[in-house]
């Protein structure tokens, strides 16, 4: 019976929904303390040439990143609210670096594009983190 409310209510979404924000957002806390411990302070500057600031940036997301996750876990609209800043902020800032600083071609920048689908998703997902978190008080994951 209540295995039934569960998978009839969409929870079984709901918590697929959450775990692949908090997987998105692991992922790139790893990817940003691997380029931290292999390319020092400001590994971006030495390996792609791009200016301190995004250096400041992309560094801060090694600590704004786990505030996320954190977020979700103890309330998903906050959580929400930190990882769609986050996203909406980088998304911008990694196309500018891709376009001024790499001259790479879109489909060629595998992160950016990864980067870009997470946002689609995050702004997909949207309604159903406010329906969710009005209605529902109890913790999804």
């Amino acid at each position: 019976m209540r295995a039934n409310r569960f998978i009839n209510e969409n929870r079984w979404f709901d918590s697929v929904m959450v775990v692949v924000f908090i997987l998105a957002f692991a992922g790139a806390t790893y990817n940003h303390v691997v380029d931290l411990v292999s390319g020092g302070l400001f590994p971006y500057t030495k390996k792609w040439g791009t200016p301190v600031s995004f250096n400041l940036y992309w560094t801060s997301l090694t600590i704004l990143d786990p505030f996320a996750i954190a977020a979700l876990i103890i309330n998903v609209r906050a959580g929400y609210i930190v990882a769609f800043f986050i996203m909406l902020t980088d998304v911008p800032i990694h196309l500018y670096a891709n376009v001024n600083y790499w001259s790479l071609e879109i489909h060629e920048n595998y992160p950016l594009l990864m980067q870009i689908a997470f946002l689609i998703f995050l702004l997909s997902t949207v309604r159903r983190v406010w329906k969710l978190t009005c209605v529902n008080k109890e913790r999804i994951i």
